[in-house]
């Protein structure tokens, strides 16, 4: 599991959502492998990591445009002709997609073809890796899915990226050997600097240290939950791998080990016992359809890629939770501490 230097170094990287969160955590990543990074995203918010850690700095040109627009997308594309682009910007919102579905689809499926008609129409042969979710499988019996199980997410945003699924597929034939596409399916990622609302640390976070309400919707939920640096990984390694193989299509599931896919409780009694009492509200009425269990099987990362997880469950809450106290306790410091936890990961 070790990222080469020498496959990085120098190559033009486009991020979509390099804004985001876990744009924010890769954008710094790859900074480190000395690429030339560029970035097309909204705006970032006034809290965010982006801000917060100045990683504007790191890029040859940040593009803040929406990638609903064609023809903005398209010139910036054709103006950056990238090596590898990372299509990470969507709608990642499980209750937003029930309050607007149509943004929700427009967004993460006409968002992703845009993209990808611009490689078709400008005939680039960039890397493209596309950034979808561990909830675009139908739901089965055994709620543990592997990358050959079937698509069919239910709710608007899980359906949404099930589609982008079945469009990066029908796309790599369509491209056929000018562009090599590859999506990658993890979920539940934490880690430092997730702001996101109505998400379970987030919201643990602003309780603990802002007073904030915590509202719990079901304590026996079980997710893959995972630090973010292992799925990026994952996500990095999975290029590496199918970069020069003409004509490739693979998805990756990444998600942490069978014994570290924990339930919402567990988290719970984690932070009651290693930091501080907290007091929720739980919602007794179902607001809407959610799986009660899910868990994703790594067994082709780790054959394809020789990609395993590295952080367990508790090691992943303490990175998370070391990250949001050092800010709020010496918030000058937040920039070194962030990148001292990259460079004890990763070994840069």
């Amino acid at each position: 599991m070790v990222i080469s230097k020498k496959f990085w170094r120098g190559k033009k990287v486009l991020i979509t959502g390099h804004t985001g969160f876990k744009g924010t955590w890769l954008s710094i990543i790859l900074n480190k492998l000395n690429v030339n990074l560029y970035g097309i995203s909204l705006k970032p918010k006034k809290k965010s990591l982006f801000k917060i850690l100045n990683v504007n700095k790191l890029y040859k040109k940040n593009f803040y445009t929406n990638i609903k627009n064609f023809t903005k997308l398209n010139k910036i594309i054709q103006k950056i002709n990238p090596d590898v682009i990372i299509h990470m910007a969507a709608q990642p919102l499980v209750r937003l997609s029930y309050e607007d579905p149509y943004e929700t689809y427009f967004t993460n499926v006409i968002g992703t073809m845009n993209i990808l008609e611009s490689i078709r129409q400008n005939n680039f042969q960039p890397f493209s890796l596309i950034v979808t979710t561990d909830k675009v499988y139908r739901p089965n019996n055994q709620n543990i899915y592997k990358e050959s199980d079937a698509l069919g997410g239910i709710d608007p945003y899980s359906s949404s990226k099930s589609c982008v699924e079945h469009l990066s597929l029908s796309y790599s034939k369509i491209l056929n050997k000018k562009c090599k596409i590859v999506t990658v399916r993890a979920g539940n990622v934490i880690g430092g600097g997730d702001w996101s609302e109505d998400r379970l640390i987030p919201d643990i976070v602003r309780h603990i240290f802002e007073k904030k309400k915590l509202i719990i919707r079901n304590l026996e939920s079980i997710r893959p939950w995972q630090h973010v640096f292992d799925p990026l990984k994952g996500y990095l390694m999975s290029i590496e791998k199918n970069f020069h193989k003409s004509g490739n299509y693979n998805a990756y599931n990444f998600g942490p080990k069978n014994a570290n896919q924990k339930n919402v409780r567990s988290i719970i009694n984690y932070v009651n016992k290693n930091y501080k009492k907290i007091n929720y509200q739980k919602i007794n009425k179902k607001e809407f359809s959610e799986e009660k269990i899910l868990k994703l099987q790594n067994k082709f990362s780790k054959k394809n890629l020789n990609w395993d997880p590295k952080l367990n469950f508790r090691n992943s809450l303490i990175l998370t939770l070391d990250w949001y106290h050092e800010f709020y306790r010496n918030k000058k410091n937040i920039i070194e501490f962030t990148n001292k936890q990259i460079s004890n990961f990763f070994n840069f």
